[in-house]
């Protein structure tokens, strides 16, 4: 008996653990992540694993849906492509502070639980907060980038040039694959056109899946030159989570000349991208 309650309770505390890898299995509903945003909706397209935020190399272990819709183990890669290219150094929360205000705020973004307040918080202090936003994108802290990209995506039309810049900056120079993604979603409710070269740079680049998808997600959401291009491109990433959101973008933008593209995917071995492709193609005419 004290056996069986022992098991069990092991069972509901394995159950707890925050989830750091994303299935997407043939033929099978994939089920949402355990991270549950307290601003954005929730999405099943990202799941934020538990890289730490300095450094390049590989990081961590995540499952990806590879192009058969099969779960595959992989070393997830940190850096995008364009963090070779110029600097993005971070630093402690303590030195990018300039007062109690700025102090207290990263504070309260290195805990997660804490997201309301910081977004309330931030919003009644106008540029102030979002000047503190901006700083949080380049705190050594991964929860405290996290929590940035989160606050500005909510922020939406009140964001100045420099805080997209800055968020755009985060999409493809953020050393963690999560904080990539996690700026790419941001952008979803944002809609900045000045994002697109980012966007479509993490689309076309970033070795992390749940980056691509999201920016994949945010271009469908942004239109703007060459965009429907680079999303015709990406209905032949490897990974399902990327086609399936280049699908419903092309779709979003009414993109036409997209069609034959499409129904090329009409026997994608993953059934969620084959139905999204008959619906896409129906709204377009393409039957």
């Amino acid at each position: 008996m004290v056996c069986r309650r022992w098991m069990s309770l092991l069972s509901v505390l394995l159950a707890a653990l925050p989830v750091a890898c994303r299935k997407g299995e043939g033929g099978r509903t994939v089920p949402p992540d355990g991270y549950r945003s307290p601003y954005l909706p929730a999405d099943p397209g990202i799941a934020p694993g538990s890289g730490g935020g300095g450094g390049g190399g590989r990081v961590g272990a995540v499952e990806s849906a590879g192009k058969g819709g099969t779960a595959v183990h992989e070393e997830r890669p940190r850096l995008h492509p364009a963090a070779r290219e110029r600097p993005y150094p971070l630093d402690d929360a303590d030195r990018l502070a300039s007062d109690d205000f700025e102090r207290e705020v990263l504070g309260w973004m290195s805990d997660p639980r804490k997201g309301p307040a910081v977004l309330e918080r931030v919003s009644r202090a106008g540029s102030r907060g979002r000047r503190v936003v901006g700083k949080a994108l380049r705190c050594r802290d991964r929860n405290v980038r996290m929590q940035a990209c989160l606050v500005f995506g909510n922020l939406k039309g009140r964001l100045a040039k420099e805080d997209v810049a800055a968020l755009a900056d985060a999409v493809v120079l953020d050393p963690d694959p999560d904080v990539r993604a996690t700026a790419a979603k941001a952008f979803v409710a944002i809609r900045a056109r000045e994002a697109v070269p980012a966007l479509v740079r993490s689309l076309e680049e970033d070795p992390f899946a749940p980056a691509r998808a999201n920016a994949a997600w945010a271009l469908g959401q942004t239109g703007g030159t060459g965009v429907v291009k680079v999303l015709r491109k990406a209905l032949r990433d490897e990974d399902t989570w990327v086609r399936l959101r280049a699908v419903t973008a092309l779709g979003r933008l009414r993109a036409r000349e997209a069609i034959a593209d499409l129904q090329a995917l009409s026997d994608d071995p993953n059934s969620m991208v084959r139905e999204r492709v008959r619906e896409v193609l129906r709204t377009l005419g393409g039957h």
